[in-house]
């Protein structure tokens, strides 16, 4: 999953496809607070302090 961050990153960074790894961190990130909620982790230790 870090690599996979990494890769989203690294598209971000670059000017050229900037557009594409912002969308992809944003569904990544967002991926992994959607599954949080639903697994009812605890909402101040974990949830919100990935956001």
């Amino acid at each position: 999953m870090g690599i996979l961050a990494l890769i989203c990153t690294v598209l971000y960074a670059i000017p050229r496809t900037s557009i594409l790894g912002a969308v992809l961190l944003t569904g990544f990130f967002g991926g992994a607070i959607a599954t949080q909620m639903r697994v009812d982790a605890p909402l101040f230790t974990n949830t919100l302090f990935s956001v």
